[in-house]
């Protein structure tokens, strides 16, 4: 996700919390890209996209390129964990003797970007919008990283809550740190499977993301199932059509150049 989900990267005692890549370096080692590598790979020239980005740096704009196969989501995002676990009042001493790192693979999906599902269904060489191919990508039905993962109430929101729960109960239960410490992983890896079961069914909402897209034009929720977001906080976004007046297709000739890296 965006650098200010992983900037605080932080390790307390056994807990670890480090999306660094390749290694986190706590004593599982692990990789979280490689935790959720997609299985069969998702073929990079349908995958990898790019686009230009305006960033500041040191009062000064730059423009980058970034180019990505798919995103490495934490079920358990690590700015939230962090907030919530490792900066919780009352609770140190438990989290410090907890064994459990974040990017552990039961906390990790891989998901697709709003822009690798725009590359798939477009027609990039002639700057029509289309169905795409008879066949789905290979991330049908799974939502989009970046649509509705920071939104006011969106997947982030959700997941602190729950972890505010949690960590209520450790701060009632303190004196037992021992043996909070040895539950917390297993509350942990439930609230995993319990928000990949969630990003799942949301996916699978209004007849799946596919059908979503191919029908956009006659159903007025084609987008929920793009969203990360439960069904009250679904963030609505235009969709894409195939009558483009002159400024439409100007518009499209962009985003051509944004997803084939030549801005």
């Amino acid at each position: 996700m965006a650098d200010d989900e992983h900037k605080r990267r932080r390790v307390k005692g056994e807990f670890c919390a480090n999306a660094a890549k390749d290694d986190c370096g706590c004593d599982s080692h692990n990789d979280y890209r490689g935790n959720c590598k997609p299985a069969p790979a998702w073929d990079v020239s349908v995958a990898d996209y790019a686009y230009a980005q305006i960033g500041k740096n040191k009062g000064s704009k730059k423009k980058f390129r970034w180019k990505h196969g798919y995103e490495a989501h934490h079920l358990l995002c690590v700015g939230t964990v962090t907030k919530v676990l490792i900066d919780g009042r009352g609770i140190s001493q438990i989290i410090r003797e907890t064994r459990w790192c974040v990017n552990n693979p039961m906390n990790m999906h891989a998901m697709p970007m709003w822009g690798h599902t725009i590359k798939y269904y477009c027609d990039i060489d002639t700057q029509t919008v289309g169905s795409g191919g008879s066949q789905p990508p290979p991330w049908k039905n799974i939502p989009q990283h970046d649509w509705d993962h920071n939104s006011k109430k969106g997947y982030r929101f959700e997941v602190e809550e729950q972890l505010k729960a949690v960590a209520k109960k450790l701060r009632e239960n303190k004196k037992q740190h021992k043996a909070e410490a040895k539950k917390l992983p297993d509350t942990l890896e439930k609230l995993s499977d319990h928000f990949f079961g969630q990003l799942k069914e949301r996916g699978e909402r209004c007849e799946g993301t596919d059908n979503g897209w191919k029908k956009g034009g006659k159903r007025k929720d084609w987008f929920h199932p793009f969203s990360m977001g439960n069904d009250g906080c679904v963030t609505e976004k235009g969709y894409p059509r195939g009558d483009f007046d002159q400024q439409t297709a100007g518009k499209l000739k962009w985003l051509k150049d944004q997803l084939t890296g030549k801005l």
